[in-house]
């Protein structure tokens, strides 16, 4: 791995828990001495992009690199090396996004990548999720889109508070959502049927597409479609977040310090208004109506101006709003100081490596900002511990879940009962302690 950044220690600390045999370069020596100090890797000081230094590093026996340094070109000449060497599978951390708008001359072959990774890109697609499900703090798509994990807070008054969880299912009409963890103050916790829900409690929801209305009504929350979007921030990911409002019927206004991005981005938008102002200036916010948008991100590139920014947008009456961070720890504290959600461009980026270097057939997987969990899709093989098994019998880890199965076309909600079978696409929710063990019973 070349790079000790927030996105290398996150994925060294992951792959090292899974028993991989992880080197990682990192030139800056007060980063590679507080990783080696911590986790249970070979660190290497040096240049990520130098031959020698890869040579040090062993890249004649590896079998995967993963560059994921601040730099561009550093993690592009360091997989063409590489290539050159035979390993069999190489990524690179790739912002610029030349990179990606010239795909016929600047294809990832040419650098010896196999998969090119853009962390504003990544971070303005877990926006986008949030925003189209506007009650959820964290989502993830499973089984093509038809299937859903959303964390949605239980509102006051809702019908689902007070009551247990078997109550609840049996006043239901079929079997189209299942609760696979809840949050309650500091604690995360896999539920049975005689959990009870209560007010302030935070759901974690595996739920058909088609019946998230249902689900919804039960926790007091309104499934409301999103048609006006605030953007703080004209930067690459408001950049990529404007792009895709557009292309989703969603109208976005831009509010952007920089005089001259605001021209660059006025160009590149079709309906989007792009205003020059500061993102933390109330009566700029008030006077362009923030309580009547549907949703506010604030991806400035100071964490310190999206908190701000993002609690005085609460206090102006946004609905709902979402602030990019890029220090992880974070996360966690937004909810508890009223900001609806955050995403991390570090995190989301290490997200999706991980989805393509995880052992046995992982066909996409989320890792929940707020508390950790993963939520993984397996292809189940013949040779799998679960094949041909009752979920009841598989004895699955203290805190993991199964939440849903796809079977062809067919999606299925399942208890103790359904057995799974060989081909099917299940979705397992692990909290952090469960994920190492719930992995191997899909290798």
């Amino acid at each position: 791995m070349v790079g000790a950044g927030e996105v290398g220690y996150h994925l060294a600390a992951r792959l090292s828990a899974e028993q991989h045999d992880v080197t990682v370069i990192e030139r800056d020596a007060d980063l590679a001495v507080r990783m080696q100090a911590v986790l249970d890797v070979l660190v290497v000081e040096g240049n990520g992009a130098s031959l020698t230094c890869l040579e040090r590093a062993g890249i004649r026996g590896a079998e995967l690199l993963l560059a994921v340094t601040n730099f561009d070109e550093v993690n592009l000449i360091a997989c063409l090396i590489a290539s050159q060497f035979g390993v069999g599978f190489k990524v690179a951390r790739v912002s610029n996004p030349e990179y990606y708008e010239k795909r016929d001359v600047l294809e990832e072959a040419r650098f010896g990548a196999d998969l090119l990774i853009n962390p504003e890109q990544e971070c303005a697609r877990e926006i986008l999720k949030l925003f189209k499900r506007r009650a959820a703090t964290d989502v993830a798509e499973f089984a093509d889109g038809k299937v859903l994990l959303l964390a949605l807070p239980v509102a006051a008054g809702a019908p689902a508070a007070g009551r247990t969880l078997g109550e609840i299912g049996r006043s239901l009409k079929g079997r189209h959502f299942l609760t696979v963890a809840i949050d309650r103050g500091e604690t995360s916790l896999i539920p049975d049927g005689t959990t009870r829900i209560q007010h302030g409690d935070t759901i974690y929801l595996v739920s058909e597409a088609a019946h998230l209305d249902e689900a919804f009504e039960l926790l007091g929350l309104a499934a409301q479609r999103m048609e006006r979007a605030m953007l703080l921030g004209g930067g690459r990911v408001g950049t990529h977040l404007a792009r895709m409002l557009e292309k989703e019927g969603i109208q976005p206004t831009v509010i952007e310090q920089d005089r001259d991005r605001c021209l660059v981005l006025a160009e590149q938008l079709n309906t989007g208004l792009v205003l020059h102002g500061d993102a933390t200036d109330l009566d700029l916010l008030s006077q362009e109506g923030i309580a009547e948008t549907d949703g506010l991100a604030a991806v400035t590139s100071e964490d310190e101006t999206n908190l701000l920014a993002s609690l005085l947008a609460k206090h102006l009456g946004a609905p709902k709003v979402i602030s990019l961070l890029k220090r992880a720890e974070y996360i966690p504290l937004v909810t508890r100081i009223g900001i609806d959600a955050a995403v991390s461009p570090r995190l989301s980026t290490a997200n999706r490596i991980l989805q393509h270097i995880r052992g046995g057939k992982i066909l996409s997987m989320a890792i929940m900002e707020r508390n950790r969990a993963e939520a993984m899709e397996f292809e189940v093989q013949p040779q799998s511990r679960v094949a041909g098994r009752r979920i009841a019998d598989l004895g699955l880890p203290r805190g993991a879940i199964l939440g849903s199965i796809q079977r062809g076309n067919e999606i299925i909600i399942p208890h103790g009962d359904t057995q799974v079978e060989t081909g099917d696409r299940v979705m397992v929710f692990a909290l952090p302690h469960a994920i190492d063990e719930t992995t191997g019973f899909f290798r």
